[in-house]
């Protein structure tokens, strides 16, 4: 056993291990002075020069710095720790009846003791535990500055009560001075400065756009390094930088009786929806019903289709995403129209095991034409049905622990989504306003577009309704991005999904009609059982199970509901992905979850 050796001097002597690893006081070799019978010393000890090892810096005349002991001169060895040559580093290197000391020399042992009276001529206390004289037993032997240590006074390393950082770690010093230890470890999302951790100004190294103003992270992570006004010098603000642009991404325009989106780099437009196919018309970027049948659709505008169709009812405050609903006065979601067509639905990332179990296997879905609302229901169009009797507007659960555990009723947030949606709240609406909920596989679908988008529609359907790439600011309500609440829908039209909808990836969680089982993808055929908690799910290579090939609507009964999207503080963004499932207890009521509707055609 070895003891902590250090360069610390003691008056006369040094404290030293014994041969059986115990602290021993010995004294400078006979060379440099014996100790008279009297105790007196027959030398100066500041004739002695010894290098400052904690400073790393080296007297002229002290040891060589090494790293083996063949960086040595004569006979001393290299001490590992300190990394400089010494006369030993353990007692075996010494001469007989000598041991090493901590001034790593070669010395006689120490004198024993009994009590303090046999040490108290050498200016000495005796440790009764070791039964040698020491400089110290305690603190309180030592002078304010110092602390004791195997029986030695020494320097305090860091002034009684401070803090430090030590990269992510904030430090507090020991009430003694002796050690720092760590009281806190800062999260991912913080750094350590002046002894406290401090929340990250923003993501390191990203970069993203406030309307048409460009910033851009510090690699650390702790300032806004860059800022640029893209509109002031006429030029498009993008997750690259300020950009000369054709159009404005993720904006929508007619051609031939197609409808075109703007792409993210804002240089071209891609087809987004054939409205010939659908046996529609495109209107100011939207596919929308004929006028003239004298029949006025429940998505046709009423203000324009007023004098070729049927009777419609009277709205004057409908927002840009609104339309007249059944009742005058009353604004409900405009509808996206999704053709009649396949689509690959579940995780077709490469390799597979990038997949969780629950979202594979992928496979082909045929899907009727149907309709969706291009935004989450808000809490307006919510309390108009709370007002006409059809919904219920009283909220329990975590939703009235607070005042601001919701949007429903609150002034300013009318046009932020319903959010604190139970399942029965959910359906309860949709039915009010002449539409239902939207199965899983309709929600998915419209979500990343069908395989009229995409040449090689299996592998090439993308994760996130904008397509392939990761989740910011200026694609979705998620994380930092979201000041931990909602917004107001139809804010983020880079985020667009290929059919025109928006917010379906961020801002809050949103009910499919659907019941949640993990292994549903592959029920009754392929389904294996994760030994950790008995849950049934998809093995890597099961194929799909039989009755999803056309217009699935979800297992036959359950215990949760299907819910898609992700929420506004999701931080990972993996909760984003059109692909991710995720069963919720559908009478449970929080902020995080809010639907919108869909309806045949």
């Amino acid at each position: 056993m070895r003891c902590m050796v250090r360069w610390y001097w003691l008056p006369l002597f040094f404290l030293g291990c014994g041969s059986n690893g115990t602290p021993s006081l010995v004294k400078p070799d006979a060379n440099e002075g014996d100790l008279a019978s009297d105790g007196a010393s027959r030398f100066d000890v500041s004739d002695l020069r010894f290098p400052d090892v904690q400073s790393g810096e080296v007297d002229a005349f002290g040891p060589h710095p090494c790293k083996t002991s063949l960086d040595c001169p004569g006979q001393e060895v290299c001490d590992p720790e300190s990394e400089f040559c010494v006369d030993c580093v353990m007692d075996a290197d010494c001469g007989e009846n000598e041991l090493c000391g901590t001034d790593m020399r070669c010395h006689p042992p120490a004198p024993p003791c009994d009590s303090d009276k046999d040490c108290k001529g050498l200016g000495l206390l005796c440790d009764l535990a070791v039964g040698h004289c020491v400089e110290c037993v305690g603190d309180e032997a030592c002078p304010p500055t110092d602390y004791c240590m195997g029986g030695l006074c020494l320097p305090d390393v860091c002034e009684s009560g401070a803090r430090e950082c030590q990269e992510s770690s904030v430090v507090l010093c020991a009430d003694n001075g002796s050690s720092w230890s760590v009281i806190e470890n800062c999260s991912s999302g913080q750094y350590c400065e002046g002894g406290e951790c401090v929340a990250l100004a923003c993501s390191p190294d990203e970069q993203w756009c406030v309307g048409d103003v460009f910033f851009s992270c510090a690699s650390d992570g702790r300032v806004i390094s860059e800022e640029e006004d893209c509109g002031a010098a006429g030029l498009l603000c993008t997750e690259l930088g300020c950009q000369e642009f054709l159009c404005n991404p993720g904006t929508l325009q007619c051609a031939d009786n197609l409808v075109e989106k703007c792409a993210d780099d804002g240089m071209s437009f891609v087809s987004a929806a054939d409205c010939a196919y659908q046996n529609m018309s495109c209107v100011d970027g939207a596919c929308s019903p004929v006028c003239g049948d004298e029949m006025c659709s429940d998505f046709e505008d009423c203000e324009t289709c007023s004098v070729d169709c049927g009777p419609c009812t009277v709205c004057e405050n409908c927002t840009e995403f609104e339309t007249c609903g059944k009742q005058d006065g009353v604004c409900v979601a405009k509808m996206a129209q999704i053709p009649a067509g396949d689509f690959w639905m579940g995780c077709n990332a490469i390799p597979s095991d990038l997949c969780h179990p629950v979202d594979t296997p992928v496979h082909p879905v045929f899907l009727s034409s149907y309709a969706i609302d291009v935004t989450e229901v808000t809490a307006a169009q919510y309390q108009h049905c709370v007002d006409f009797g059809g919904c219920s507007g009283v909220l329990d659960g975590s939703c009235i622990s607070s005042p601001m555990k919701t949007n429903l009723g609150k002034p300013g947030m009318e046009n932020h989504p319903m959010n604190c949606a139970t399942f029965q709240r959910a359906q309860d609406y949709c039915q009010w306003a002449g539409k239902r909920l939207c199965t899983e596989a309709e929600w998915e679908k419209a979500a990343r577009g069908g395989c009229e988008f995409y040449a090689s529609c299996e592998f090439e359907a993308p994760p996130y309704p904008w397509g392939s790439q990761g989740p910011s600011c200026s694609l979705a309500v998620y994380g930092s991005c979201s000041q931990n609440w909602t917004a107001e829908v139809g804010t983020h039209p880079q985020g667009l999904s290929p059919y025109g909808a928006y917010d379906m990836a961020g801002n809050v969680k949103e009910l499919t009609s659907d019941w949640f089982a993990t292994d549903y993808y592959c029920m009754g055929q392929d389904a294996d059982v994760d030994d950790s908690d008995g849950t049934t799910l998809c093995p890597p290579g099961a194929a799909p199970a039989d009755g999803l090939e056309s217009d699935p609507v979800g297992p036959f009964d359950g215990i949760k509901k299907v819910v898609r999207g992700g929420a506004y503080d999701d931080v990972e963004p993996m909760t984003l992905l059109t692909y991710r499932r995720v069963g919720w207890d559908p009478a449970k009521s929080t902020a995080r979850v809010g639907f919108r509707c869909c309806a045949d055609l």
